[in-house]
This record gives C-alpha cells, sequence and structure tokens, in this order.
C-alpha cells in the first residue's frame, strides 16, 4: 500500500534517480536484451529465440538447469535450448531470462542486515511456494507468481548499496521483528522497496503484469493493480529460515476462501522445491 504505483502519474526513471541518489542502473547484457527482443517479437520464429540464448554459455546452463528443477513440474529431462524454449512457450521464457538476468545484474554486497544468500533463500522460498500456491489458487498465474514472488524483493540490494548504513538499519529492525519492512521504508524513507520495484520494472521493460505484481505484493490502494494471490500470501515470508504457515494458512482461507489444508500442502510443496531454485540465482 502506502500510495503504490506513483509511476501512473510521475515518471519512473526520475523517482528511481531520486531515491537511489542518482546513480546509474544496473543492466543487462546485450545478449540477454537481443533474447528480450526476439521473445517479445511475435514474428521471431521460437528456433531464433534458442539460438540467441545458446550465444551466452552461462544463460544456457542457467536456463537449462531453470529448466529441469522440480518446480518447473516436467515430467522429463530436457537436454537442449531449443527444447527447453518450445517447452516453456514466449511468456515463460521472457520472465526466467528477467529472472536471470536481474539476479546477475544486482549488487552481491554483504552488510549488516543483509547477507546475498540469505536474500536468494528467502527469494527462492517465497517463487516456489507462490508457484504451489499457484496451483491450488488461481493456475493462469503460475509463471507471473513464481517470478514476481523471486523479484519481489530486489530492490533490497540496491538500496543496502546507495543508502548504507540508513537502510540497513532498518533491515535490522526488520528482521528483528520491529515492524514490516515496508513501513519501516514509508516512515523513513517515504517510499518502500515495492515503489522502487514498480519502477525498476518499467524502467526495465518488464511486462505490464509482472510490473503490477511487484509493485502490489504488499497490496495497493487501487485492488485492479494488486499482485496475485499467491504472491500477496507470500509477502509475508520474511529472511527467517523458518517459514510461519500460519499467517499464510489464514489469510489464503480468509480472503481466498481456500482450504487450510490444500495451502498447508502447497506451502510445504513449494519449500522442499525451493533450495534447488537458490542455487540457480545464489551462484
Amino acid at each position: 500500500m502506502f500510495g503504490l504505483f506513483k509511476r501512473k502519474r510521475t515518471d519512473p526513471a526520475a523517482e528511481l534517480r531520486k531515491a537511489l541518489g542518482g546513480a546509474r542502473l544496473p543492466s543487462f547484457p546485450a545478449v540477454t536484451m537481443q533474447v528480450l527482443e526476439a521473445v517479445r517479437d511475435p514474428h521471431a520464429p521460437l528456433s531464433r529465440i534458442g539460438e540467441l540464448v545458446q550465444q551466452d554459455p552461462a544463460l544456457t546452463v542457467k536456463l537449462l538447469k531453470s529448466v529441469n528443477t522440480a518446480a518447473s513440474g516436467l515430467q522429463r529431462r530436457c537436454e537442449s535450448v531449443p527444447h527447453a524454449v518450445a517447452l516453456l512457450g514466449r511468456s515463460r521464457v521472457e520472465q526466467l531470462v528477467l529472472a536471470l538476468a536481474v539476479s546477475e545484474a544486482l549488487p552481491k554486497l554483504t552488510a549488516p542486515g543483509h547477507s546475498p544468500d540469505s536474500f536468494w533463500r528467502a527469494a527462492a522460498r517465497r517463487a516456489t511456494v507462490a508457484q504451489c500456491l499457484a496451483d491450488v489458487l488461481d493456475p493462469k498465474s503460475r509463471s507471473v507468481s513464481f517470478t514476481a514472488a523471486l523479484l519481489q524483493d530486489m530492490a533490497v540490494p540496491l538500496l543496502v548499496q546507495r543508502r548504507g548504513g540508513f537502510y540497513c538499519k532498518l533491515l535490522e529492525q526488520w528482521h528483528g521483528d520491529q515492524g514490516e519492512l515496508d513501513a519501516l521504508e514509508h516512515e523513513a524513507l517515504g517510499f518502500t522497496h515495492a515503489d522502487i520495484a514498480s519502477w525498476l520494472a518499467a524502467d526495465w521493460c518488464f511486462p505490464e503484469a509482472l510490473g503490477y505484481a511487484l509493485g502490489g505484493h504488499h497490496g495497493s490502494d487501487e485492488p485492479e493493480l494488486d499482485a496475485p494471490a499467491p504472491v500477496r500470501l507470500v509477502a509475508v515470508m520474511g529472511e527467517h529460515d523458518e517459514v510461519r504457515m500460519e499467517p499464510i494458512v489464514e489469510t489464503a482461507r480468509t480472503l481466498y476462501g481456500a482450504r487450510s489444508d490444500h495451502v498447508v500442502r502447497a506451502v510445504n510443496k513449494g519449500l522442499d522445491n525451493a533450495a534447488e531454485v537458490a542455487a540457480l540465482f545464489s551462484a
């Protein structure tokens, strides 16, 4: 909440420069941009997308590893990029490439209150749990729920880098259960990590649905701009290794009418897959 989606009234790039101290934002490699351009071109054949991915050995390895994780749900192992692209389709390839690109672009700075390894472990837990909750609550949102849950806190490493010790104190308060991170940020900074995520999504030309999901993962004053239910539910998951089941189950039951046993089963299934996914983004 807290006046999210100010991007509707202001320039996202200007808001980012102000929030992050005017420093240059991370950018994606040229090959990644070429892949995204081809994915978004309805006339580009899938074979062309596969050819572009294979120009980047690191992207090739991570794409194949991603496709072959338990979280992907494939019945048999995929051994080639063209096969992976055909199986995933344009939308899922786009979101996966974006997730991999963001993980490479974000700073890997360790600071008080922030550990990159803990950050990506938590992100992976949210992503795999959100994906499994989507199977229960909203199957059509499965792909965007995974990516949005993975990247919803992507502004945090940038704020650690650009705002230093001041922001790290907010993180330490959050980890110490002295308040919700978005509330602490809004009081101290006048904006939140969700605001920055939405501005980044606009600056990096993310799909509109993904941008809304990132900006609205803690809710919005405009319900039509809220994140999908699975993304909202996992937003309560912090960086503690122990996941508190009760808030997720209760919110899923009261707001979305989900059966508690189905939610518990989905959360546990997602947690079982999280370590494998975390290894892709923290390596």
